[in-house]
């Protein structure tokens, strides 16, 4: 990926979830090695408007680039995810990855 190519990501969280500090660890070692351009980190139990204004009701929950994943990723299924921004075949991914999770309303 080109300099602008390079997604960025949101990050929220929370104090008391077991599976965020894994997802941050990832996310921020993205940013170091420059696959991903920013990376913004939110605690909703500090903030609650902004999980409210995403609609967010379960954590960890990444925007990364068009893409919005929630739960456990591993760092190599946030790297496939990077990788995979700003492709046709990504969107078709995550359409894919949607319906499989049940999640037809996002």
């Amino acid at each position: 990926m080109a300099g602008t190519d390079r997604p960025d990501a949101l990050l929220l969280l929370t104090s008391t979830c077991p599976y965020c500090p894994a997802v941050l660890a990832a996310l921020s070692d993205l940013v170091k090695s420059g696959d991903i351009g920013r990376l913004e980190v939110v605690n909703i139990g500090v903030h609650p408007e902004v999980a409210q204004r995403h609609g967010v009701r379960t954590v960890p929950w990444v925007r990364l680039g068009p893409f919005e994943l929630e739960g456990l990723r591993s760092p190599a299924e946030l790297k496939q995810w990077v990788e995979r921004a700003g492709t046709p075949d990504g969107l078709a991914e995550y359409f894919h990855e949607l319906l499989k999770e049940g999640a037809l309303r996002r």
